[in-house]
């Protein structure tokens, strides 16, 4: 997608690791599987089902729940290090 498309994205990331990233997108791309499920229609022998599409919403409740490993604190510490040792 062009980068313009991806911006509203990246600043929601701006204090997570790419590890946290990627438990975000896991736990986002599940949502629509999961409300199949509790809803039933995920149950063996079952007809045909449409998944929906994830959208931003899904993205904003997720990282409502799922916080970066590293506090913005150690983040600004790191950094602190990083400038007088370099690196």
């Amino acid at each position: 997608p062009p980068r313009s498309t991806l911006f509203p994205y990246t600043t929601l990331f701006r204090s997570y690791s790419g590890s946290d990233i990627a438990t975000v997108c896991r736990e986002v791309v599940m949502l629509p599987i999961r409300e199949l499920d509790m809803s039933g229609r995920l149950a063996p022998g079952g007809d045909q089902f449409q998944v929906r599409p994830i959208n931003m919403q899904d993205f904003l409740n997720t990282l409502e729940k799922i916080k970066p490993v590293v506090s913005p604190e150690e983040n600004k510490r790191f950094e602190e290090w990083r400038k007088e040792f370099g690196g």
